[in-house]
């Protein structure tokens, strides 16, 4: 079975030149990302399962789901 990973629908994320952020329109918090971990998120949020995401990072995903 595929394991997938989507944001809530009140979540969303924003890609800057050098920096990225991950908006959670629920309590007000924003967190800045890299763009690495931008890019890991973006191949999530289009159905890709995690399987299939080569540079995944698990700690990040897990820190993320909190």
């Amino acid at each position: 079975m595929k394991k997938y990973f989507r944001l809530h629908p009140y979540v969303h994320m924003s890609k800057g030149n050098n920096e990225c952020a991950i908006y959670n329109n629920l309590n007000g918090k924003v967190y800045s990302i890299s763009i690495e971990e931008y890019n890991m998120l973006n191949k999530c949020e289009q159905n890709i399962p995690l399987n299939e995401i080569s540079n995944i990072n698990y700690e990040f995903m897990l820190n993320v789901k909190k």
